[in-house]
């Protein structure tokens, strides 16, 4: 009877403590009643809300940190109720079976149970949820580190490709400037040369009469003087403006100057050095190849040196020729490079005098040859042009290579030269 008045005392105050949750455990209540009361207040302090799913991807280092701790929390508090369940379900057990009690009314208990056991279903599935959501966390965290280093790498290489395109910016600019520049020098050059051309064309020359014709005459040497200047300064390097300089011609006639006379003389100064290291410059590269190719010829085969001459015959021919004889020739002068100075036999030409008044450069090697012979001769730069050359045409300390063939060989009758000797030798 005292059992059975027990079991019910438990029950009502099981029921007491579930339906108005204010009673205060003491110390000699099973632990069943103490667990339902802090396992209440537990849920209601200790079990966070769902963590929103919305958040953005950078707080998501913070809420993996948060979901690890709830992780911990629910796994506890999961063990204590697993725990207590055991320890009431021991407790049960250990009832004395010799005992009947008397029928209890166990259904509010078995529903609080069944909530526990529900409760706890729901927290291992809330468990199971935050661990995939903490995984999911991790591998988003992951990607978004790749995806961070493939965009830095992307934005360096683009960060390259932007300086290149500045820097072709920046030279497609200077050349445009330049470009600009020029274009206005031309546009400036132009202008005068149509002033000049409109001043010519509006001073219609009349000349049928002789002062008319002279003074004509005068204006051409003075042009050709001028034109053969500047082909000479530019065979020693030194090009000058054609335009530039007739401009200089028509100011001195028109009486307006646009330099004064000391900018005029430091500048012809300055030409005059610039055509000096130019013109020792031009020298010694070509005596450096005349040498060069006077070596090489003499290394040939039937090569004589006499005078400081080179000769080779290239066909002896026939009929022996005597110093008084009337030798008929043709002439071709070039320098080592091929390129041809005088060519007569090309023009037409020949040229025959008695063979012991040639220059001595011809006449001893012409002595090698009989009628119709052909000879190649070459002759070191101090014994032909020198340091002066022909301006525009043979540079200064040139090597001269001479083909000459004789057309003819006929007695002297009056021992007199048909025609002066050439000049192109010394």
């Amino acid at each position: 009877m005292i059992i059975r008045l027990n079991i019910m005392t438990l029950a009502f105050l099981l029921l007491a403590s579930l339906f108005i949750g204010h009673a205060q455990a003491d110390d000699g209540a099973p632990a069943f009643l103490n667990y339902v009361q802090q396992q209440e207040k537990k849920e209601k302090k200790e079990i966070p809300p769902a963590p929103e799913a919305s958040k953005p991807v950078r707080a998501r280092d913070n809420n993996t940190a948060a979901l690890q701790k709830k992780l911990a929390a629910q796994k506890s508090l999961i063990a204590d109720k697993d725990k207590t369940i055991r320890q009431l379900q021991a407790q049960l057990k250990s009832q004395s079976p010799a005992v009947t009690p008397a029928p209890v009314d166990n259904s509010a208990l078995n529903k609080t149970i069944a909530q526990l056991q529900g409760r706890i279903t729901a927290l291992d599935t809330e468990n199971k949820r935050l661990v995939q959501q903490a995984r999911t966390f991790q591998q988003e965290k992951a990607d978004g580190a790749d995806n961070l280093k493939r965009s830095a790498a992307a934005l360096q290489a683009q960060t390259v490709k932007l300086n290149a395109l500045e820097t072709d910016k920046q030279a497609l600019s200077d050349k445009l400037a330049a470009a600009m520049a020029e274009k206005q020098k031309l546009s400036s050059e132009l202008a005068t040369v149509k002033t000049t051309t409109a001043a010519t064309k509006s001073s219609a020359l009349n000349l049928s009469n002789a002062p008319q014709q002279q003074a004509y005459s005068v204006g051409v040497s003075i042009g050709q003087d001028a034109l053969k200047t500047l082909s000479s300064q530019a065979a020693k390097g030194l090009n000058l403006q054609q335009e530039t300089v007739i401009k200089g011609i028509n100011d001195v006639f028109a009486g307006k100057l646009a330099l004064d006379e000391q900018a005029r003389n430091k500048a012809l100064f300055d030409v005059s050095q610039r055509l000096y290291k130019n013109i020792d410059k031009i020298e010694q590269q070509t005596l450096r190849e005349g040498k060069e190719y006077q070596q090489q010829f003499a290394a040939q085969k039937g090569v004589l040196l006499k005078g400081g001459i080179y000769s080779r015959i290239d066909y002896p021919g026939k009929g022996e020729i005597d110093d008084n004889d009337i030798v008929t020739v043709v002439i071709k002068e070039s320098l080592i490079d091929g390129t041809v100075i005088n060519d007569m036999e090309a023009e037409d030409k020949v040229w025959s005098q008695a063979l012991s008044q040639y220059p001595v450069t011809f006449r001893e090697p012409l002595k090698r040859l009989n009628n119709h012979g052909a000879i190649t001769i070459v002759v070191p730069s101090e014994r032909a042009y020198g340091s002066k050359g022909i301006p525009g045409k043979i540079p200064p300390g040139a090597t001269m290579v001479y083909t000459v063939r004789i057309v003819d060989v006929r007695p002297n009758s009056d021992q007199q030269p048909k025609t002066p000797a050439p000049k192109t030798s010394r």
